[in-house]
Protein backbone atom coordinates (compact mmCIF):
# COMPACT_ATOMS: atom_id res chain seq x y z
CA UNK A 1 0.00 0.00 0.00
CA UNK A 2 1.27 3.45 -0.90
CA UNK A 3 1.16 6.51 1.26
CA UNK A 4 -1.83 8.75 0.91
CA UNK A 5 -2.39 12.16 2.50
CA UNK A 6 -5.46 10.88 4.31
CA UNK A 7 -3.44 8.08 5.92
CA UNK A 8 -0.33 10.19 6.52
CA UNK A 9 -1.94 13.14 8.35
CA UNK A 10 -3.33 11.04 11.21
CA UNK A 11 0.04 9.30 11.41
CA UNK A 12 1.76 12.66 11.61
CA UNK A 13 -0.65 13.85 14.29
CA UNK A 14 -0.08 10.62 16.18
CA UNK A 15 3.67 11.24 16.21
CA UNK A 16 3.09 14.79 17.41
CA UNK A 17 0.68 13.60 20.11
CA UNK A 18 3.15 11.01 21.45
CA UNK A 19 5.95 13.55 21.88
CA UNK A 20 5.87 15.07 25.37
CA UNK A 21 9.26 16.69 26.03
CA UNK A 22 10.05 17.63 29.62
CA UNK A 23 13.57 19.01 29.16
CA UNK A 24 15.51 21.10 26.68
CA UNK A 25 17.18 18.01 25.23
CA UNK A 26 13.85 16.23 24.86
CA UNK A 27 12.35 19.34 23.22
CA UNK A 28 15.19 19.35 20.69
CA UNK A 29 14.73 15.64 19.97
CA UNK A 30 10.94 16.08 19.73
CA UNK A 31 11.37 18.85 17.16
CA UNK A 32 13.64 16.64 15.07
CA UNK A 33 11.08 13.81 15.16
CA UNK A 34 8.24 16.23 14.38
CA UNK A 35 10.02 17.70 11.36
CA UNK A 36 11.03 14.24 10.09
CA UNK A 37 7.41 13.06 10.33
CA UNK A 38 6.24 16.23 8.57
CA UNK A 39 8.73 15.99 5.70
CA UNK A 40 6.76 13.23 3.96
CA UNK A 41 3.42 14.99 4.18
CA UNK A 42 3.94 17.92 1.74
CA UNK A 43 4.94 15.50 -1.03
CA UNK A 44 1.50 13.94 -0.71
CA UNK A 45 -0.40 17.22 -0.47
CA UNK A 46 -1.94 18.18 -3.82
CA UNK A 47 -1.90 21.86 -2.68
CA UNK A 48 -5.45 22.42 -3.81
CA UNK A 49 -7.21 25.63 -2.86
CA UNK A 50 -9.48 25.03 0.17
CA UNK A 51 -12.64 25.31 -1.94
CA UNK A 52 -11.38 22.47 -4.20
CA UNK A 53 -10.17 20.11 -1.47
CA UNK A 54 -12.36 17.55 0.22
CA UNK A 55 -14.11 18.98 3.28
CA UNK A 56 -12.20 16.55 5.51
CA UNK A 57 -8.79 17.17 3.91
CA UNK A 58 -6.24 16.76 6.75
CA UNK A 59 -3.61 19.18 5.41
CA UNK A 60 -4.59 22.33 7.34
CA UNK A 61 -5.01 20.44 10.61
CA UNK A 62 -1.64 18.72 10.18
CA UNK A 63 0.04 22.05 9.40
CA UNK A 64 -1.52 23.59 12.50
CA UNK A 65 -0.17 20.76 14.67
CA UNK A 66 3.30 21.24 13.18
CA UNK A 67 3.34 25.00 13.73
CA UNK A 68 1.81 24.87 17.22
CA UNK A 69 4.18 22.19 18.52
CA UNK A 70 7.21 23.74 16.85
CA UNK A 71 6.49 27.13 18.40
CA UNK A 72 5.82 25.60 21.82
CA UNK A 73 9.06 23.57 21.85
CA UNK A 74 11.27 26.12 20.07
CA UNK A 75 12.62 28.04 23.10
CA UNK A 76 13.86 24.93 24.92
CA UNK A 77 15.12 23.26 21.75
CA UNK A 78 16.98 26.40 20.73
CA UNK A 79 18.50 26.69 24.20
CA UNK A 80 19.77 23.13 23.98
CA UNK A 81 21.22 23.79 20.52
CA UNK A 82 22.94 26.93 21.83
CA UNK A 83 24.37 24.97 24.77
CA UNK A 84 25.77 22.31 22.43
CA UNK A 85 27.23 24.96 20.18
CA UNK A 86 28.97 26.60 23.15
CA UNK A 87 30.31 23.23 24.34
CA UNK A 88 31.83 22.58 20.90
CA UNK A 89 33.79 25.82 20.75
Amino acid sequence: MGLSPERSAPGFSGVADRLRPTSATEAFVAQVHLVQAWRRFPFLDPALPPRRADHDWPGPAAAKVLHDRHEHWRPQAQQRWDDWETECQ
